[in-house]
């Protein structure tokens, strides 16, 4: 689906769907794209996986975007460092938590 701005939005709106037949379609299009994307880093990295997706998803003002935003932060070493220009702001900065695989 790589530049392929209608077939993405075709691909959104299956996903989304609550239609049966569509949910069908929509598991069967994420397995195949799995797959794609296994094949693809097999063959990148002689087997090896470099790199691995996370899907985050929740509710309307559930917090994905702020996990996601503390999440990179701590990846990037960041977490620590507030980089509000509010003053009256009185958002803190927490640790995520991390889960050992």
């Amino acid at each position: 689906v790589y530049r392929e701005r209608r077939a993405l939005s075709k691909a959104i709106t299956l996903l989304e769907s609550q239609a049966p037949t569509k949910q069908e379609q929509a598991n069967a299009l994420l397995l195949y794209l799995q797959r794609e994307q296994q094949q693809q880093q097999q063959q990148q990295s002689n087997g090896l996986p470099e790199s691995f997706c996370i899907g985050i998803a929740g509710a309307p003002g559930a917090g994905k975007s702020t996990l996601i935003e503390a999440f990179g932060k701590y990846l990037l070493g960041l977490e620590d460092e507030e980089t509000s220009d509010n003053d009256n702001d009185t958002t803190t900065t927490e640790t995520p938590m991390m889960i050992p695989h």
